[in-house]
């Protein structure tokens, strides 16, 4: 099947799987719903100021006339890309979240750091990572 999926939209999956065999078809159950949102327009900028030595992440949301369908979004950062991720903040489309500490301590400059982002929807679904830095 292809569906049209357009910009800046969430939607909800459910599937099913099914076996045909001599014609006679057999259904399995449905899927728990599973949501997948198509914003392309989250940005992440990095700052650093050469007199103090301090270091900032800043994660541009998108607006809310852009986020259809999300509630907010929930940051998290980690240091190790597939554990260890630590929640920074949750801010509603719009709005802007800077980093620039983890677990307590400044952002280093020699050290590599992954941003989580997660959409929450403002429907009871279970929504997916939309951007990984």
């Amino acid at each position: 099947m292809r569906f049209k999926i357009a910009k800046n939209q969430t939607y909800t999956v459910k599937v099913r799987t099914y076996l045909s065999v001599n014609g006679t078809t057999i259904y399995g159950k449905l899927s728990k719903a599973r949501a997948f949102t198509t914003l392309t327009n989250i940005k992440l900028k990095y700052k650093y100021n050469y007199r103090t030595g301090k270091k900032n992440y800043t994660v541009v949301m998108p607006k809310a006339k852009n986020a259809k369908g999300i509630k907010n979004f929930t940051v998290y950062i980690s240091k190790d890309r597939s554990k260890g991720y630590k929640k920074v903040k949750t801010a509603k489309p719009g709005k802007n979240v800077k980093i620039s500490k983890f677990k307590g301590k400044a952002i280093k400059t020699r050290q590599i750091y992954y941003i989580k982002i997660v959409p929450n929807l403002k429907c009871k679904v279970k929504s997916d990572v939309i951007y990984q830095y």
